[in-house]
C-alpha cells in the first residue's frame, strides 16, 4: 500500500509486478480504502504472513531499503515493525 500525496512522477519497473505478483492500492485521505485493506490483511494474516521475508524494525527502515534494493531475488516482502518500536516506548513509559 502506498500512502501519501505528491505530484513527483515516479517510475517503477513493470517486470517486478508481475515476477512478485504486486498489487498496489493508493490511498488520500480515503479511510474507507484504508479500512478495507486493514480489514484483509486481518483477515488471512495467516496467508499473508508466509508471504513476508525479512522484518525490520522502525529504527532500522534505511537498512530495510538498502536490502530490498540490493537483494530483489531474496526480499519478497519486507516488514517494518512499527507496533514493536511503539509497544517498546509503552513499556518504557517513553510516550
Amino acid at each position: 500500500m502506498i500512502i501519501g500525496l505528491s505530484d513527483k512522477a515516479i517510475s517503477m519497473p513493470i517486470i517486478d509486478f508481475t515476477r512478485k505478483e504486486l498489487t498496489i492500492l493508493g490511498s488520500r485521505n480515503d479511510e474507507g480504502l484504508f479500512r478495507g485493506a486493514v480489514s484483509l490483511v486481518q483477515r488471512h494474516r495467516d496467508r499473508l504472513g508466509r508471504l513476508i521475508t525479512q522484518h525490520y524494525p522502525l529504527e532500522r527502515v534505511p537498512e530495510a531499503i538498502a536490502f530490498a534494493s540490493g537483494h530483489p531475488a531474496e526480499a519478497e516482502k519486507v516488514m517494518i515493525d512499527v507496533a514493536q518500536q511503539r509497544t517498546a516506548k509503552l513499556c518504557d513509559g517513553g510516550g
